[in-house]
């Protein structure tokens, strides 16, 4: 969540930021979550399908929620792009 808070600020695009670390406090910075916690959360706010990225483990049952349209891998290990790709959705790779 580091990374994504300056970026989300920068490009304002985005309603908020979920993630798993609260070490760096921010406004934008609503809850600390992280698997199927997120997943939930997510489903909640975006009844009608959300796109997902992320690079963890954690994050693939974030992908494979049935609310979760596509998947953004972001510079994933090989493991995890391999397990990501299984699930059967459109996807996107950035290294």
């Amino acid at each position: 969540i580091r990374a994504a808070i300056p970026i989300a600020d920068h490009l304002q695009l985005f309603d908020s930021v979920l993630g798993s670390c609260v070490s760096h406090p921010s406004p934008k910075t609503v809850l600390d979550l992280r698997a199927q916690r997120k997943a939930t959360v997510l489903a909640e706010r975006y009844p009608h399908g959300f796109v997902y990225a992320g690079n963890s483990k954690d994050d693939l049952c974030v992908w494979e929620h049935p609310q979760c349209k596509a998947m953004i891998l972001v510079n994933c290990s090989p493991k995890i792009l391999k397990q990501a790709r299984a699930i059967s959705k459109p996807y996107m790779v950035i290294p």
